[in-house]
């Protein structure tokens, strides 16, 4: 059996499709000897049968796995299979037209196999939780390191480099790829995120985003939609970064937001920084310059351009560019009132 697709109820396990986990589990048990296209329609508890029962499918080409009243997974050429089991919304759909397709392919001459019943809620958690183990099992033979399992969810696809180190409570969603000798976690998420060799994430949650090589990353930091943080970037707690490019070597060390912005290289973003993006109606740019200091409290109201070694003088709230080595400073003068308490006070004395 040369090409194997994968149909299944809409279950999700481990953050995968029940028919994405199998499909991977099935790869790994290289079943698939000879020629032909074939599906296998399959209930999500057939992902948790004995591997020797999985393999003994695919000795016909047409299998029916359990009774005609409550089959578990039909196996047929793709010329014999039901493109409407493709579509099904909810599992009782898909398990009736399982039972119409098991008994066409039993009319045409398949071969019918015992299956175990299906499993009961606490029956299923527990598989399920060996299922979650085992695929953590498997990165620890690739060489990444799992100190301790509590709390540790992984996508059976995703891709961890060797010598990357895993800390409780960490997740890795589908479409996760990280690189080699990283630190995730603890109580990191990562969602369709690209991480590069030798980064750190600690307690940090990043969505559709990239990290290159070497970022370091946390704590208690928000990486949004869209994002792209270039090699050596840093970023402190309580952070927040959306749909922005961050180059390479900046800094933002604490509580500061980077929302739709182009961000240069070694730049400095000191605490309490906003880029301002959003009016009520649109949302702007910021476009920061290489070498560029942002002093603490700054506002950038979109859309501005801060030049290459720009600097902006601490609690300015920035309304036009400024340009390349110039110092911004938009804020009130200072004034001392000399006496102004004692009278103040006196004034309102009970």
């Amino acid at each position: 059996m040369k090409n194997l697709s994968v149909i299944a109820p809409a279950v999700t396990i481990l953050y995968e499709t029940a028919a994405d986990c199998l499909a991977t589990k099935l790869k790994a048990l290289a079943p698939m000897d000879g020629d032909g296209d074939y599906i296998l329609y399959a209930k999500a508890d057939v992902l948790f049968f004995d591997d020797g029962l999985l393999c003994r499918l695919f000795e016909r080409e047409r299998t029916v796995l359990g009774s005609l009243a409550s089959p578990m997974a039909v196996l047929c050429p793709v010329a014999d299979g039901d493109a409407t089991l493709e579509s099904c919304v909810c599992e009782e759909e898909f398990n009736q037209g399982l039972s119409r397709l098991a008994e066409r392919m039993l009319a045409l001459g398949g071969r019918q196999m015992e299956a175990p019943a299906p499993y009961a809620p606490k029956e299923w958690r527990r598989r399920l939780e060996a299922y979650r183990v085992s695929v953590l099992e498997e990165h620890l033979d690739r060489g990444v390191s799992i100190p301790c399992f509590d709390g540790v969810m992984v996508s059976p696809l995703a891709v961890i480099g060797a010598g990357t180190e895993i800390q409780p409570g960490t997740q890795l969603r589908h479409g996760v790829t990280v690189g080699r000798h990283c630190n995730l976690g603890p109580n990191t998420v990562l969602e369709e995120a690209s991480v590069g060799d030798g980064c750190t994430v600690n307690s940090t949650q990043i969505y559709r985003s990239t990290l290159d090589e070497s970022v370091k990353i946390g704590p208690f930091c928000h990486v949004r939609p869209g994002s792209h943080l270039c090699r050596g970037v840093k970023v402190g707690d309580f952070v927040e970064i959306k749909n922005s490019t961050v180059g390479a070597d900046t800094h933002a060390s604490h509580l500061t937001y980077i929302g739709d912005s182009d961000v240069g290289e070694r730049v400095n973003f000191g605490c309490g920084v906003v880029t301002v993006n959003y009016n009520g109606v649109s949302k702007s740019r910021c476009v920061i310059g290489n070498d560029a200091f942002i002093g603490c409290n700054t506002n950038l109201v979109a859309p501005v351009t801060v030049g290459d070694f720009g600097y902006t003088a601490a609690g300015s709230t920035v309304t036009g560019d400024v340009g390349a080595g110039e110092l911004a400073i938009a804020r009130a003068r200072q004034v001392n009132k000399a006496g102004w308490v004692e009278k103040f006070r006196e004034k309102n004395k009970k």
